[in-house]
């Protein structure tokens, strides 16, 4: 069999002592290896990098085990690297990195909820013991929140799951504001916030990305349409 998964490359020596001269990592005979491979050849040992690749996968499903722990250690001793490189990932492409979280709080969602009530079974105790702490650390926040809950329950309006699914037809599964798939998940929103008397009725509701709908918040539509440059 030739398989070429590498491609050649002219700049690359036939030689091995060609590329131990020139400090090159990989030389190109040209010449299939014993298991029929036309591939680069590893100038430390003159080895087929194709493998040497199956090698190294073979060994990695073989001790799985043994190089997850051998990657944690890495990461724990070098937290300040991985740290940096993932925020320089974040800053280069948000998006991404977004949607990949977003999914994986969709998939992983049902067992996670699991885990959460069997903790909170076990350890009742420290469950109740941080509920007191934070509820006398945040009084103002429980406030509010209190005040929503209240407005929510007296705003004039209703509406139905039905109406829900009628809305997120008409905007074809799109995020009302930033016209983003909603396919993995979304917020219904009041377009005119209920803490600002605004109607629970479906004539003011729409559909948002969970993205922007943090983002939005309690804003009204004139501060919202303007902080996204649709109004001056």
């Amino acid at each position: 069999m030739n398989l070429r998964p590498y491609q050649q490359r002219s700049a690359l020596p036939v030689k091995r002592s060609e590329a131990k001269a020139a400090g090159l990592g990989r030389y190109f005979t040209g010449t299939p290896c014993k298991h029929g491979h036309t591939a680069d050849r590893q100038t430390s040992d003159g080895a087929c990098v194709v493998c040497r690749d199956a090698k190294v996968k073979a060994w990695g499903e073989k001790n799985r085990d043994k190089r997850q722990a051998a990657s944690r250690a890495w990461k724990e001793r070098n937290k300040c690297a991985v740290q940096e490189k993932a925020a320089q990932q974040y800053a280069e492409n948000p998006d991404k990195y977004r949607s990949r979280a977003l999914a994986s709080y969709h998939r992983h969602r049902a067992k996670r909820l699991v885990n959460i009530r069997a903790w909170k079974e076990q350890n009742k105790a420290a469950v109740l013991a941080y509920a007191a702490q934070y509820a006398a650390a945040h009084k103002a926040e429980r406030a509010a929140t209190q005040r929503n809950r209240n407005a929510r329950q007296k705003a004039a309006g209703t509406h139905t799951a039905q109406d829900v699914q009628h809305l997120l037809n008409l905007q074809r599964g799109k995020c009302a504001s930033c016209h983003a798939s909603v396919k993995r998940g979304y917020h219904v929103d009041h377009v005119v916030p209920l803490f600002l008397n605004g109607s629970n009725g479906k004539e003011n509701l729409q559909i948002l990305c969970p993205t922007c709908n943090v983002r939005k918040n309690k804003k009204d539509p004139i501060e919202w349409a303007q902080q996204n440059g649709r109004l001056l």
